[in-house]
């Protein structure tokens, strides 16, 4: 032991050169581990937000499309993993604020009675269980919709139910004006734009629906149902169909799977360039000892030994480049909408101190580099992946970089 630390000191440590380069490994060591696990957790958040607002918003974690008595419905309740039961019926519609810009829209139609009761829906929409108490000529609209028509609460929409077409000739006579109610903020933009909400009341009066054309939302504790209360919901009624909300969105799901898949293999760049990196430092680690080595492999001491110098040399790197960017990665992706807004204020300070010095007038100029806040989600198993990775491609490219340790001639050779 004594030996491998004076043997460490005497070839890494004790030269300024040789530090400089292991300072120069550590930083890019931690410069990567900060890109990937920002990367990774901003590009959870965007596909944790999208499958909330799906699942909460849409179709529930499960939607179950059979008609359901009583007696299958209070079983459903009794459950413990079903948290909330949102009768629904779902359509199409063309949403106007004039004859000439229509919006294609999916109405959702629930009970206000149900979804009063859905604390998630609320929490997730921002509304008010006041505002979700809708007439049956009251709709409620996106933020985004509502930006697009310059609509806000309390104007009056146009809206053509698909229910209602009889006869496209007369399509304009269709157009039902409908009160703004409320606007809700949904953490995905997609469902801001195109979905709206009315009382499934409006329906049955106007007897467009029947008892079996109604699904179930069925909301659960866990984003994803477990297979136990699929079997407990098939024991009740092997009959009821049902699906859970990514078979509802599968292509949309497998291309978020694609995506996330292809992203991870460009970070895997990031690793490559980690390890390139390492080996052409460590490649000059040891050409500035080269003088060192020949002298200790011409005193006998094995080549082997000196190889596993520098292989413990980078476990410290990769341990310690690691830990700190670890810990780095993680406090800048928690911060990461304080960071922005910083940035914000910076780059909107330079426009004004340009503008004034300058005398140039422009007005009302502001810069903002993320419009919508920023939910990232770190995952554990991301986390030791990527440092495991970090390692793998650390120590890797040392055993490679070590091979010509004991070929003193290729030693000086290397370039």
């Amino acid at each position: 032991m004594r030996l491998n630390n004076f043997l460490l000191k005497r070839l890494i440590l004790d030269e300024q050169n040789s530090l400089s380069l292991t300072v120069v490994i550590i930083l890019s060591i931690v410069l990567g581990q900060i890109i990937i696990i920002v990367t990774i957790s901003i590009m959870n958040g965007f596909q944790n937000d999208f499958f909330i607002s799906i699942s909460t918003l849409e179709s529930g974690n499960l939607k179950i499309e059979s008609k359901l008595n009583d007696q299958e419905l209070n079983a459903l309740k009794e459950i413990k993993e079903i948290i909330q039961i949102n009768k629904i019926y779902e359509t199409q519609g063309i949403g106007i604020e004039n004859y000439y810009y229509p919006s294609i829209l999916n109405i959702i139609a629930f009970d206000t009675k149900d979804i009063i009761e859905d604390k998630n829906f609320i929490l997730l929409t921002g509304l008010t269980e006041s505002s979700l108490q809708l007439n049956n000529d009251e709709i409620i609209i996106g933020d985004v919709l509502s930006h697009n028509l310059g609509l806000f609460e309390g104007d009056t929409i146009g809206l053509i139910l698909s229910d209602e077409i009889k006869n496209l000739q007369t399509l304009k006579n269709n157009i039902k004006n409908l009160k703004i109610k409320a606007i809700f903020k949904s953490k995905y933009a997609k469902i801001n734009e195109s979905t709206v909400f009315m009382n499934i009341n409006y329906f049955y009066r106007k007897k467009i629906i029947k008892d079996t054309d109604i699904n179930y939302q069925i909301k659960t504790q866990n984003l994803y149902p477990s297979k136990r209360l699929t079997n407990k919901i098939k024991n009740i009624n092997p009959n009821i169909q049902f699906k859970s909300w990514n078979e509802y969105n599968k292509e949309f799901y497998k291309t978020l799977k694609i995506e996330r898949n292809t992203m991870l293999i460009i970070l895997t760049s990031i690793f490559l360039v980690i390890a390139v990196n390492t080996y052409y430092l460590q490649k000059r680690i040891i050409i500035n000892k080269n003088k060192s080595i020949a002298i200790i492999l011409f005193l006998g001491l094995k080549s082997k030994k000196i190889r596993q110098i520098f292989l413990m040399h980078s476990v410290i790197i990769c341990i310690l480049g690691g830990m700190i960017g670890l810990i780095a990665g993680i406090i800048i992706s928690l911060n990461i909408n304080e960071i922005l807004n910083v940035f914000d204020i910076l780059i909107n300070s330079l426009i004004n101190s340009i503008n004034y010095l300058l005398k140039l007038k422009l007005e009302n100029i502001e810069i903002k580099i993320v419009k919508n806040i920023i939910t990232p989600k770190i995952f554990p198993s991301d986390l030791i992946l990527t440092l495991f990775f970090i390692c793998l491609f650390t120590i890797c490219s040392s055993l490679k970089v070590t091979k010509k340790i004991k070929y003193t001639d290729k030693i000086n050779g290397a370039t």
